[in-house]
């Protein structure tokens, strides 16, 4: 589950989701120029091997090998980083998480890593990126979904322990310290005979970094379930209050009833003790408003009622709300078939769903040019009816179209949330489905199997 900030816009989010990306992909661009920049204080590095040699001075080659192990880190980071970014934001539709996350970073670090080994003439050791970008693997795709900087650190740490593997005498015999540099180094250090120093060295920094880098990922990764938790605790809360005032609303409702029986009674007695014709007609409407009034009623208190209702009484009752409450009521529009069959469904919550999924798109175009709702009905050849909420918004992003049917998922409208037009459309015996595309807009599909001709 991602977070998503409710006060953060979601065109904002898109936007800041797509500027990571694409800093990632220049990161891992500019990476083997970096890597071509940084050669000249490689060969500093080497100056100085060089001056402790002659010297017999072994704190020179330390400083040496602190010198490189910053300089290969260096190196390394911009291509690592922009791999594991394209990897998680990079918007792959019909690619697995698994395989975005962990083949797309392998496969385009590997590749740079090979080119920018052999463009330094003398073949890099992968022993040690391999187990950092391994641990990185581990730690890093689910914060990189979060944060940004944080995971930087904790790869930036990463790359700085496992570099320093690679001087450590002690583990040659394992496949480190092999390459240009390192094997360099560490002869250095047999001939000063500073391989025991060289060894205490590297292992303290490597265990310096390396639980630093695990702290971080843990610290962020406590974090990032906290938030998760309040998210959940949030979502449960607006449950339960929306629960009390739905119950409240019912008992409110369900105390209409009595009014309207007195009503109901008080107009059939007019209409037995009159004898104006007028007022006789004034009864029977006031009758059959007191009737429809209490279907009505009933359809809200009981979610399993069902009653016959065309397409075009549907749209009237949703279109009286909608325009009602809309901005700009020209930007919607309803269009139906002629002859059309009938649904027989809870009218009262349909039409709430309805308009809850034409709140939702009257959000996604609103500030926007030229911006369009509509709202349409056709028919099937197998005897289905199905109802369309179309609009020209911003869309719904690949990574968020589960999330949209989550309880307590909003995009900012007034509305109950598609979790609940969901459970609407299936308890009335439909089905219904979200087509989104970013930058284009989204449409939600309604199926129903018809009743009666309309």
């Amino acid at each position: 589950m991602k977070l998503r900030c409710p006060s953060i816009p979601y065109s904002v989010e898109t936007v800041a989701h797509n500027l990571v990306w694409l800093a990632g992909a220049a990161a891992f661009l500019i990476s083997p120029w970096l890597a071509h920049w940084y050669q000249p204080l490689y060969n500093n590095v080497e100056v100085l091997v060089e001056r402790s040699i002659t010297s017999g001075d072994s704190g020179l080659l330390i400083l040496g090998a602190a010198i490189f192990v910053f300089l290969r880190s260096a190196t390394m980071l911009t291509f690592f980083w922009g791999g594991l970014v394209l990897g998680v934001k990079l918007p792959l539709s019909g690619c697995p998480p698994w395989a975005r996350e962990l083949l797309l970073p392998v496969a385009l670090a590997g590749a740079v890593f090979v080119i920018v080994s052999r463009w330094s003439g003398v073949p890099w050791n992968y022993l040690a990126p391999l187990f950092a970008l391994a641990v990185a693997l581990i730690l890093l795709p689910d914060l990189l979904n979060h944060y940004i900087i944080l995971p930087t650190v904790v790869l930036v740490q990463l790359l700085l322990a496992f570099v320093w593997l690679d001087l450590a005498p002690a583990l040659s015999r394992f496949g480190f310290g092999h390459g240009d540099l390192p094997g360099t180094i560490e002869m250095a250090a047999e001939f000063l005979h500073a391989q025991k120093v060289l060894n205490l060295v590297a292992i303290f920094w490597f265990a310096a970094f390396f639980i630093s880098a695990i702290s971080v990922a843990w610290l962020v990764n406590v974090s990032i379930k906290n938030q998760r938790r309040q998210v959940e605790l949030e979502g449960l809360r607006a449950q339960a209050v929306e629960t009390r005032v739905e119950k409240e609303m019912l008992a409110l409702v369900h105390d209409l009833k009595t009014p309207l029986m007195t009503i109901q009674g008080l107009s059939s007695l007019v209409a037995i003790q009159v004898r104006d014709e007028k007022l006789g007609q004034y009864a029977d409407r006031i009758s059959g408003s007191v009737d429809r009034l209490s279907e009505m009623i009933s359809e809200i208190l009981h979610g399993n009622v069902r009653n016959m209702v065309t397409v075009d009484q549907l749209f009237d009752y949703v279109r009286a709300h909608v325009l009602l409450d809309a901005e700009d009521p020209t930007v919607v529009t309803f269009t139906s078939t002629a002859g059309m069959p009938g649904l027989r469904v809870n009218h009262i919550r349909m039409a709430r769903a309805l308009i809850n999924l034409i709140e939702n798109a009257l959000v996604a175009v609103r500030g926007r040019e030229g911006a369009t709702v509509a709202v349409c009905a056709e028919g099937t050849d197998d005897g289905r009816v199905v109802l369309k909420v179309a609009d020209n918004g911003q869309g719904v992003e690949p990574d968020y179209m589960n999330q949209v049917w989550e309880y307590g998922y909003s995009t900012g409208s007034s509305g109950l949330g598609l979790s609940f037009v969901r459970q609407v459309v299936e308890s009335n015996g439909g089905t219904i489905k979200l087509i989104s595309r970013p930058k284009q807009g989204t449409t939600a599909e309604l199926s129903f199997p018809g009743g009666e001709e309309g």
